[in-house]
């Protein structure tokens, strides 16, 4: 976890992303080894990039992929809602290199 008030740049968003959908994609595939069926599932993420990764064209990550795959694995005997919350506010300002260290 980053330290109050620094900068998340973009490669360590790519990262979170990347780690709520890996988040998302190992719960769905929890409910598939459980042999879930005939369920009404609600799957809630604070992140917004995770959930509309789903609607994209084209997947041009591996992660995505198999998040969709189980999904739509899961959907075939279930009823299924991806709802996004607001989560924490983070602050995000840039520290003076003196701040840094």
């Amino acid at each position: 976890m980053e330290p109050s008030g620094t900068h998340m740049g973009p490669k360590r968003n790519k990262v979170l992303e990347r780690a709520e959908i890996t988040a998302i994609s190992t719960c769905v595939q929890e409910m598939i080894r459980r042999s879930y069926t005939n369920k009404k599932n609600q799957i809630i993420s604070d992140s917004q990039a995770a959930l509309k990764a789903l609607g994209v064209v084209e997947i041009h990550s591996q992660a995505v992929k198999d998040y969709m795959d189980s999904l739509t694995q899961l959907a075939e005997h279930n009823s299924i809602t991806l709802k996004w919350v607001r989560g924490a506010p983070r602050e995000r300002k840039r520290l003076s290199s003196k701040e840094r260290g």
